[in-house]
This record gives structure tokens, C-alpha cells and sequence, in this order.
């Protein structure tokens, strides 16, 4: 019987693995709910109507709990933080529907300057170590966010089963139902395994779809630093063919522009969605505070973790670009300016004014997105609940 042989290629391309790999992540998320954003061809089906439907379903339910309970400002502050998922979803929900074309323009952009820097092969291993990265963040948020939602759906179960004891983690319930009996019990963890799937490929897919936006620029700016090391190197040497470094300097001057294009892209699209994001987490983390101290609400200590460790994954994100520009400003300094041609120097300090007024995330356009303001809004936080307790007494 005669063998098959199998041609291999001639060199592996991890760097175009690990770029397909993280946009992948979000595709697979978001597919199974139907709202693949990220699909050429997506468009509104019968799929996507059911995160909608419990999006919808939630943001109702949380509101009615605030309105009944509005008389009292700790059982408001109990409930408060179940309303920052249904803002953040409903908002990223909406722009998929009013403008899906955001999403998968940031996408074309980054793929385009992606492939400029990944015909260069020494710039593979520098991207691929980044790529590496940002699949880890999102493996981790897959396994925790899963780990913790699995805990939510199956401890009441659990706890029933052994003890007899009927409890609930989950705010949401089925209305007009006694969820207190059996069948209601049963009836209302049914709810909940019905919902928190559909939540957590929401939610998690949101995540994913920022590192997959965010992480990839540090790759850029490592590949681009690379180029300008090669830059040197050739300057350096003993008869610099001057030809070469111009097209050298060319092609850094173009890959330099689309990665700022993408950047100011990104600030455009993500400066809302940031302040809808960050807005809703700070207002969770106040009243999960105030809930912890007051009542000792154990579900309050969930969220209070959870909203953290989202403001802090957003605000280091943020982080990720700035010291970035500010990598890529230096190595443009180091470009042996005085050994280039007239024309060529001109370009460069152009391309310089460009690096040092480089785009950054911000929030809303209030202030940036990064460690800073995330210390400034760590100290509002307590400044604020310090005042509140006070003022309750």
C-alpha cells in the first residue's frame, strides 16, 4: 500500500496562529448566541433574539427590585449591583445591532497592520510572545468566569439536595411563582440555568473581544521596534546602501501610520463604551461596599471581587497602549537621525510629533484609561463611601 507523504512548510508562523486564535475566541463565544459580530455575514436572526430576551428580562426584574425597595437605601444597595451586567451587555448589545460595522472595521485594521509587520519573519517570534499573552488572559477569564457561574448554578442545588434548604445566589425569579415551594424552587434554578450560559458567552465574549482589540498593539509596537533596531543595524553598517534604508524608513513610516489610525480607531469607537463600563463597575463597587458593611450580604463579597478585578483588568488594558506609545517614542528618538538625508530626517521628526501626541483609551474623553486613573478612582471610591456612611450614620 503506498504511503501518503505529508509536506510540512517550510517554517511554522505562530505569530498568525495566536492573532487568528484570539479573534477565534470571541467568534466561538459570541456564535453560540448568535451574535458573532466579528462574521462578515452576520445579520439578526432567531439566535440572537434570546440574549436579548434575558437581557431584557434582567434589566426589568432589576429595575422593579429598585423601585420596590426604593424606601430603603441598604436593600437598594443589596440590589443595585445585579444592574451593572444588564447596562454593560445592553449597551454592547445595542451597538452590535445599530452599528456592527464598529466591531469588524477595528478587526480589518488590526488584521491589516498585522499582515505588513508579519512579512518581516524576525518580527514573529517578538509578536508571538505578546499573542501568547493575550491567549492566556483569555483562557484565564474563560476558566474563572465559568468556574464561578458553575458555582451559582449548582451550589443551591447542592445545598437543597443535602440539607433540604432551599437558597438562591441568583437574584432573578420567575414572576408569580411561590419560589419557596418545591416546584417553584426547581422551577426558579431552571431560570437560572437557562440564563447564566447565555450570560457568560455574553460577558465573557466582551472581554475577549477587548484583549483581542487591545493586547494585539503591544505586538505592533514590539514588531515596529524591531524594524527600527534593523534600521540601525543597517546605518551602522561600514557602507550603508542608502536605497535600502530609505525603503527601510518608508515602511516604518507606513506601519507607524496605521497602527496610529487603529489607535485613534479604537479611542473612537471604545471612549463610550469604556464610560458605560467603568461607570456601572464604580457604582457596583460603592453599593457592594455599603452592602458588605451593613448587612454582611455574602453575594455583595461576590460581586465586590468580581467588579474589582473587572476595573482593574480594564484600567491595566488601558495601561497597555500608553507605555507602548511611550516604547515606540524612544525608539523613534534612537533612529540615528543625523545619518540620514535631509528628506528622510524631515520624515522622521514627523514621524516623531506623531508618537508623542499618539491616541490613548480614555474613558468617555473625561480622562485616560489607565493605572493612573484607576488609582483616582479608587480613592473617589472611598472618599464617597466614607462620605456616605457618615451621612448615614
Amino acid at each position: 500500500m503506498a504511503q501518503v507523504s505529508v509536506v510540512k512548510p517550510a517554517f511554522s508562523d505562530p505569530a498568525r496562529e495566536l492573532f487568528d486564535r484570539i479573534f477565534s475566541n470571541v467568534s466561538r463565544l459570541y456564535g453560540l448566541i448568535g451574535m458573532n459580530v466579528l462574521d462578515p455575514r452576520y445579520r439578526t436572526r432567531g439566535r440572537t433574539l434570546v440574549p436579548w430576551v434575558v437581557t431584557l428580562f434582567a434589566t426589568i426584574q432589576v429595575a422593579y427590585f429598585l423601585w420596590r425597595e426604593r424606601s430603603d437605601l441598604l436593600k437598594v444597595m443589596v440590589i443595585l449591583p445585579y444592574a451593572t451586567f444588564p447596562v454593560q451587555g445592553l449597551h454592547v448589545m445595542l451597538q452590535s445591532v445599530t452599528n456592527p460595522s464598529n466591531f469588524k472595521d477595528l478587526q480589518a485594521k488590526s488584521t491589516e497592520v498585522f499582515e505588513l509587520l508579519n512579512e518581516n519573519l524576525t518580527n514573529r517570534p517578538r509578536m508571538a510572545r505578546v499573542l501568547k499573552v493575550a491567549t492566556f488572559l483569555q483562557k484565564m477569564i474563560i476558566g474563572s468566569y465559568g468556574g464561578s457561574n458553575g458555582f451559582i448554578l449548582v451550589a443551591p442545588f447542592i445545598v437543597w439536595l443535602i440539607s433540604g434548604t432551599k437558597s438562591f445566589i441568583f437574584l432573578y425569579r420567575i414572576p408569580f411563582v411561590d419560589e419557596w415551594s418545591t416546584v417553584g424552587f426547581l422551577m426558579n434554578l431552571a431560570l437560572h440555568a437557562f440564563i447564566i450560559p447565555i450570560a457568560y458567552c455574553k460577558y465573557v465574549g466582551i472581554d475577549c473581544l477587548f484583549i483581542a482589540m487591545i493586547v494585539p498593539i503591544a505586538a505592533y509596537v514590539d514588531g515596529l521596534v524591531n524594524e527600527i533596531d534593523e534600521i540601525n543595524d543597517l546605518m551602522e553598517q561600514a557602507k550603508p546602501d542608502q536605497k535600502v534604508i530609505r525603503t527601510k524608513l518608508i515602511r516604518i513610516a507606513k506601519l507607524h501610520q496605521l497602527l496610529l489610525e487603529y489607535e485613534q480607531m479604537l479611542e473612537d469607537r471604545y471612549n463610550f463604551m469604556a464610560l458605560v463600563r467603568i461607570g456601572s463597575i464604580v457604582l457596583g463597587i460603592i453599593s457592594t461596599i455599603v452592602a458588605i458593611y451593613e448587612t454582611g450580604d455574602h453575594m455583595a463579597a461576590f460581586f465586590s471581587v468580581f467588579l474589582l478585578m473587572q476595573l482593574t483588568q480594564n484600567c491595566l488594558l488601558g495601561t497597555v497602549i500608553t507605555i507602548k506609545n511611550e516604547k515606540l517614542t524612544e525608539a523613534l528618538y534612537d533612529i540615528k537621525w543625523y545619518q540620514l538625508p535631509v528628506e528622510e530626517a524631515r520624515q522622521l521628526t514627523l514621524m516623531l510629533q506623531s508618537a508623542q501626541n499618539a491616541p490613548t483609551l480614555s474613558i468617555g474623553k473625561i480622562g485616560p484609561l489607565n493605572v493612573e486613573s484607576y488609582e483616582s478612582i479608587m480613592r473617589s471610591i472611598y472618599n464617597f463611601v466614607m462620605a456616605l456612611f457618615a451621612f448615614v450614620g
